[in-house]
This record gives structure tokens, sequence and C-alpha cells, in this order.
């Protein structure tokens, strides 16, 4: 047999891309998801405007402070109204409670007594995390 060059070239060159797009199927392939026994501690507060809750909601990668009220919305336990989306979320009430906006009070969180200082649907909790969403004033630190 008589192989010229350009065809090994190009026959070593397959073999690469074959193997490369084998490498990266298998990193992509999804993981299960880390879940901890220590739940968040989840608190509404509804500053005398409805009788306050308390849940402990499970942990797991990629929970947020946004995921945890939607968490609860899927069992029933409360509704949740926002508007936006990623990044740009914004709680706009709980149990029909909404923002008054720039004329009053809005839901805010904190996350074990610290503000939140980013969109509640990005904000990453971990295990054991004390949240409180309090219908109340913003009053950064």
């Amino acid at each position: 047999m008589n192989f010229r060059p350009g065809w090994v070239f190009f026959g070593y060159l397959f073999c690469g891309l074959l193997a490369l797009a084998s490498c990266q199927n298998d990193s992509q392939i999804a993981q299960p998801p880390i879940i901890s026994s220590k739940p968040i501690e989840l608190q509404i507060d509804f500053n005398g405007h409805g009788e306050n809750k308390q849940f402990p909601v499970s942990w797991s990668n990629g929970v947020t402070a946004f995921s945890c009220l939607k968490q609860l919305e899927a069992s029933g336990k409360l509704t949740v109204d926002s508007k936006g989306s990623g990044s740009q979320t914004l709680l706009t009430a709980i149990d029909g409670l909404e923002n008054r906006w720039s004329a009053g009070d809005n839901w805010v969180f904190t996350v074990n007594d610290r503000l939140g200082d980013r969109s509640s649907a990005v904000f990453d909790l971990r295990p054991g995390d004390r949240l409180i969403w309090r219908f109340g004033k913003y009053k950064p630190d």
C-alpha cells in the first residue's frame, strides 16, 4: 500500500478531534447535586402586616435567597411574585404583601444578619445559613 503524507495528517487530525470531543462529553455529564443535612433557616417577617412565618429549607448546591422562596411556593406554603430574571430578579410580593417602592416599605433580605448586597436570585447560600426576608425600609450598613 502506498500512503500519502497528507492522508496520514488528516487521519491523525480526525483521531485527535474525536478524542477531544469524547473528553468534552465526559466533563459535561451532569453531576448529582450536593445536599447537606443542615437546612437553611428561613424567616419571613411581615413587620405587623401579617403573621410571621418560619421554615427549614433544604440546602443543595446553587440554592439562593430567592430560590428558597420558590421552593416554599412550589410546596404550597406561600406565594411569591417577582419580575426580571437572573441577576435582575426582583421580589415584588410575598403572600400578596407588595413592595411599596419609594413610597414606603419593601421586601429586604439578610443572611446571617448581613444585608444582601446583590440580587437574591444570585445570592448563594450555605448549609445552616439564617435567611430573613423582612418587609421594611432598606437600611444599608
